[in-house]
C-alpha cells in the first residue's frame, strides 16, 4: 500500500509506503526516476510499526506515476529491469496520454498475467490549460 497527500498549489506531495514500490516521477526535460520513498513494512506485519514519510517537490508540469506490481514484474526477469522499462516509458505529459504510453510500453497487446493498475498525478504546468 502507498498513501500520498498533495494539496492544490502547495508544490509538495507527502508519501508513505507499506511495502509498495516507489512511484515514478517525471519532470519536463528530465528523465523519469523512482521517487526516494522508503518501502516500509507491510501493514499488519509489525503491529504499531512507524513508517517514514517522504516529501517530494512537485514542480509545475511534473507527473507522478503510481502502479501495481503486475505492471513491472515478469517471471524470470530481475525486478530492476521492469522498473527501468517503466522509468523509460513515463514522461511529463497529460495523465491520459501518459497512461496510454505506459500501457503500450509495458503491457503491449499481450494478455496480463497479473493485475495492472495505474494512477497518474500531474501538477498543471504554468499557462493556459
Amino acid at each position: 500500500m502507498a498513501y500520498a497527500v498533495a494539496g492544490p498549489g502547495v508544490g509538495q506531495m507527502h508519501i508513505c509506503s507499506a511495502g509498495h514500490y516507489p512511484p515514478v516521477v517525471a519532470s519536463a526535460g528530465q528523465p523519469a526516476g523512482l521517487a526516494g520513498v522508503a518501502p516500509g513494512v507491510l501493514i499488519g506485519a509489525v503491529p504499531g510499526a512507524q513508517r517514514q514519510v517522504a516529501t517530494l517537490d512537485i514542480t509545475p508540469g511534473t507527473l507522478v506515476c503510481f502502479y501495481t506490481d503486475g505492471l513491472i514484474e515478469r517471471r524470470g526477469e530481475p525486478i530492476g529491469d521492469g522498473l527501468d522499462r517503466l522509468c523509460q516509458a513515463v514522461t511529463a505529459q497529460p495523465p491520459d496520454a501518459a497512461c496510454a504510453a505506459v500501457m503500450a510500453a509495458m503491457a503491449g497487446g499481450k494478455p496480463a498475467r497479473d493485475d495492472i493498475a495505474l494512477l497518474m498525478f500531474r501538477r498543471p504546468p504554468p499557462g493556459p490549460q
